[in-house]
């Protein structure tokens, strides 16, 4: 990638970060969250960028985890790093009025596995990869160890 792209990226990617942690500071942590989520590359511009746009994602989730971490209710925190970057996202999910199944139980996932390419040495050793497959995608989960 050349330099002109890297710098166009970092940019666009430095507002994503800008919009996703101004909407996780509005968030209400005391409040319901039904697989709310916030995408780091909404328009999908970076996907010749993964590990950037991997970088921003586990930022992200890091962020979230702070935000949530003297909660008092049950909630569930995690994020997907996708082929398809603009599926990265970062999901905050707890008991909701609208009867969606909590906690979410990654049905189909298979924890424990080795990292994607763009998220090596990326991950703290607090949390915990998984990997499902969906249709045509593969999708990897990083939530908390329990």
């Amino acid at each position: 990638m050349d330099r002109r792209l890297q710098n166009r990226i970092a940019r666009y990617l430095a507002q994503r970060e800008r919009v996703a942690s101004d909407s996780l500071d509005r968030l209400d942590i005391n409040g319901w969250f039904d697989f709310w989520h916030t995408h780091s590359d909404m328009k999908s511009k970076a996907n010749r960028a993964k590990p950037m746009v991997a970088l921003l994602t586990y930022e992200l989730l890091k962020k979230a985890e702070a935000l949530f971490e003297n909660r008092q209710a049950p909630i569930q925190i995690w994020a997907t790093f996708c082929e398809e970057t603009g599926n990265n996202a970062v999901y905050i999910h707890s008991p909701n009025p609208n009867g969606s199944q909590f906690p979410y139980d990654f049905d189909g996932v298979v924890w424990g596995v080795i990292e994607p390419p763009e998220v090596i040495d990326l991950l703290h050793s607090t949390h915990e990869i998984g990997k499902c497959q969906y249709d045509d995608e593969i999708v990897y989960f990083v939530r908390k160890k329990a």
